[in-house]
């Protein structure tokens, strides 16, 4: 619990002070690291709504991180449960 703490700060140093993929690709890094790891999608949101999401990389999508974000999140989750390598304890 304390490492997933701990990842939440590093997750939220790196959206702060980081450029934007940066922390895209930390938070995937966590999502593929620890189990259901939704504050990935708390911070795309953060990053969506603070700095305004409608980039001209994701086409002016609004809210396009938050989305991709939520992808990640379920892909992993579904993925996970198929794996015969994953410790589900």
């Amino acid at each position: 619990m304390k490492w997933r703490v701990i990842g939440d700060l590093i997750l939220a140093t790196a959206f702060l002070f980081l450029p934007w993929w940066a922390g895209v690709l930390l938070g995937l890094a966590a999502v593929l690291y620890f189990r259901f790891y939704f504050e990935f999608v708390l911070a795309c949101f953060f990053i969506d709504a603070v700095f305004g999401g409608a980039d001209d990389f994701f086409g002016g999508i609004p809210y396009a991180l938050t989305a991709l974000a939520i992808l990640v999140l379920g892909l992993s989750a579904f993925l996970r449960k198929r794996l015969a390598v994953y410790d589900s304890s």
